[in-house]
């Protein structure tokens, strides 16, 4: 068994000078498929999770392997 901390919270650039906060709705796929990185693909039908949080937590009891996350989110122009 595995523990560790799941820290998607921030991400700070500093050759930009912006932030990104990640915390909130995901969408998450249990497995491994190369068609999932297509920006296009529909994901419509994935669960909804709350990032931060393990996924036992979330309606994925004893799930271990790989799995996806998507997000949509903008980055704004300063």
């Amino acid at each position: 068994m595995y523990r560790f901390e799941i820290g998607l919270t921030k991400y700070a650039a500093e050759s930009n000078g912006f932030e990104v906060d990640l915390r909130g709705i995901w969408k998450l796929k249990s497995g491994d498929n190369r068609d999932w990185k297509d920006p296009y693909y529909d994901d419509a039908k994935w669960k909804l999770v709350n990032v931060p949080s393990p996924w036992e937590k979330q309606d994925f009891p004893g799930m271990d392997g790989i799995a996806w996350y998507r997000k949509d989110f903008k980055l704004n122009a300063r």
